[in-house]
């Protein structure tokens, strides 16, 4: 069974959301929804962020019937063990142009 990862990280939402539409357009035979709790993005963010950021996610898992990954750490390593848990040979997500995104994207790409 091929599996394809739909990485989640700004873009909390099932509505209209281009990752959504190329995870189920990649032929995998099931889209595994992925979340990382980045140690990078969550250790400046203050107690009311934390909190929000908490919520949307328990949102999202809710909409998704309880099958969100979740997962802490660094998304190089984090998004490669899942991907090859689950037998991932394809991980779609939203475009991030932030600096940080854009590198940690990159980083995630290369492993």
């Amino acid at each position: 069974m091929t599996a394809t990862i739909l990485w989640f990280r700004r873009d909390l939402r099932l509505d209209d959301l281009p990752a959504l539409t190329a995870a189920a357009d990649a032929g995998a035979n099931r889209v595994v929804p992925l979340f990382v709790v980045d140690p990078s993005l969550l250790g400046p963010a203050g107690p009311n962020r934390r909190r929000f950021l908490a919520d949307a996610v328990r949102a999202l898992d809710r909409e998704l019937g309880g099958s969100l990954v979740l997962r802490r750490g660094h998304p190089q390593v984090v998004v490669a063990d899942v991907a090859a848990e689950v037998g991932a040979a394809v991980v779609v997500a939203t475009a991030d142009f932030g600096p940080y995104g854009a590198a940690r994207d990159d980083a995630v790409a290369k492993v």
